[in-house]
């Protein structure tokens, strides 16, 4: 098992939770997200 240094792993969630906001937003409203990049 690896163990990431804080930085990493709080690193790691933070992508994690952008990519799930992101799908979350797109599937609410599609428009919108194209627009926000």
């Amino acid at each position: 098992m690896v163990l990431y240094g804080n930085e990493d792993y709080y690193f790691f969630l933070l992508r994690e939770l952008h990519s799930i906001f992101h799908f979350y937003s797109e599937s609410q409203t599609p428009l919108k997200a194209h627009c926000d990049d």
